[in-house]
C-alpha cells in the first residue's frame, strides 16, 4: 500500500519501496522533498487527534477504506504541543501549499479526528476538496467556546501551547462536509454546538454515531466512517 507521511520533525515518502526524506524547513513542519504528482488521481489526507499516531491500527483501517475506492491515503502526524493554536493557521497554510504543489492534478479528500478534524477543516478553507470527513471536531473555534459546558479552555491549555488564539469558521472550499459525532461525545461537544455547526457550516451533513464515544478506534465509529467512504463515487 502506497503511503505518504507528513510528520512534525520528519517527512517520509514510501513509494514502491523507496524511502525519501525531506530537508527541514522549520521546527514545526517539513516541506515535501519528493513530488509524486503523476501517480495519484485521488488522495485522502488523514489527520490524527492529539496523542495519536497515523501508525495506529484505526488509521491504517481508515486508509484501507479509502484505498478500496482507488484513493491513496496521505498520512499527517502533527506535534500538537508545538503547533498548538498559535500556529494552527500557519501549519494549515503550509499543508495546503504542500498538497497543492505535490499533487496538483489529484482530487483531494480530507479526513480528521478531534484536533485533526480542526486541521482538516482549516486546510479545507485553503484548498479545493471533494469531501471533508470530520469526526468529533474539537470545540476550539470561537463559536464553540461560547456554547461550552465542559471546561475545555482549561484542558486546551494543558494539551497545546496556548488557549487564547482565536479561530473562526471561515468558508470551506470543500464540495461537501460530513460532520460525525459520537453519541457519547456530549461531555465535550454538546448538542447546542452540533446544532450551531449544522446551521453555520455550508454544505454539511451532521450525523450522530450511535454507541460511539470520543474514540475513533471504536467499532461503531469505524463502521460509520467506512460507510461514508464507501459511498464516495
Amino acid at each position: 500500500m502506497n503511503k505518504l507521511w507528513i510528520a512534525s520533525g520528519l517527512i517520509a515518502v514510501l513509494i514502491a519501496g523507496g524511502l525519501f526524506l525531506a530537508p527541514r524547513s522549520n521546527d514545526r513542519f517539513y516541506q515535501l522533498g519528493y513530488t509524486p504528482s503523476a501517480s495519484f488521481k485521488k488522495i485522502a489526507v488523514i489527520f490524527t487527534g492529539v496523542g495519536q499516531q497515523t501508525t495506529n491500527l484505526e488509521y491504517t483501517k481508515i486508509g484501507r477504506y479509502y484505498l478500496s475506492k482507488g484513493i491513496t491515503p496521505i498520512y499527517v502526524d502533527i506535534d500538537w504541543r508545538r503547533v498548538g493554536l498559535n500556529h494552527l493557521s500557519e501549519t494549515a497554510d503550509q499543508l495546503g501549499a504542500v498538497i497543492c504543489t505535490s499533487f496538483p492534478h489529484s482530487k483531494v479528500y480530507l479526513f480528521g479526528f478531534s484536533f485533526g478534524a480542526v486541521m482538516a477543516y482549516k486546510v479545507s478553507e485553503r484548498i479545493a476538496s471533494e469531501q471533508a470527513l470530520l469526526c468529533s471536531m474539537s470545540p476550539v473555534f470561537d463559536e464553540d467556546r461560547k456554547l461550552q459546558q465542559f471546561p475545555f479552555k482549561q484542558l486546551l491549555g494543558l494539551i497545546t501551547n496556548d488557549s487564547k488564539q482565536k479561530l473562526t469558521f471561515a468558508h470551506s472550499r470543500s464540495k461537501g462536509i460530513i460532520l460525525l459525532y459520537g453519541e457519547h461525545d456530549s461531555f465535550l461537544i454538546n448538542p447546542r454546538m452540533i446544532y450551531f455547526r449544522k446551521n453555520s457550516i455550508a454544505n454539511n451533513v451532521s450525523v450522530i454515531v450511535k454507541d460511539a464515544h470520543h474514540d475513533v478506534s471504536g467499532g461503531s465509529y469505524l463502521r460509520a466512517i467506512k460507510t461514508y467512504v464507501e459511498a464516495i463515487e
